[in-house]
């Protein structure tokens, strides 16, 4: 299982760093959703004029949802919660082990379920393997 614990913290210091990145190309602000002129609802970072905008069009609860969801502090928050698992998990992904049925074994089954569906997130990458199917 170490192999899942470096392919998760891999995955997650690219996702912070992608993060970092948008944060200083693009939205060092928070985003905010506002009406837009030809219906419906935009998102965007306001700058004085029409600011940058990511989305146009959309009902408002949609627009919202888009908000908070890719909010830089929220998905940050995210991404050192997803390591805090994979932390937890790293430190008894020896006992995960079928067969045994004794307290640190059944731990470690729960941490590598919760870390194999961090997993399957990145189903995609060419490094996932399918034993990390939950």
């Amino acid at each position: 299982m170490d192999e899942l614990v470096r392919f998760l913290r891999a995955r997650l210091d690219e996702d912070e760093k992608r993060l970092w990145h948008m944060r200083k190309q693009v939205i060092d602000r928070p985003w905010s959703a506002f009406p837009y002129d030809a219906g419906g609802w935009r998102i965007g970072i306001p700058n004085g004029q029409d600011g940058f905008v990511v989305a146009r069009g959309m009902e408002q609860a949609a627009a919202e949802h888009i908000v908070v969801a890719a909010d830089p502090a929220r998905v940050l928050r995210d991404i050192e919660a997803k390591r805090a698992i994979v932390n937890e998990y790293a430190e008894v992904a020896s006992n995960d082990t079928d067969g045994a049925y004794e307290y640190a074994v059944g731990w470690a089954n729960a941490l590598g379920t919760a870390a194999r569906q961090l997993a399957s997130v990145y189903a995609d990458h060419p490094e996932f393997q399918d034993a990390w199917r939950p």
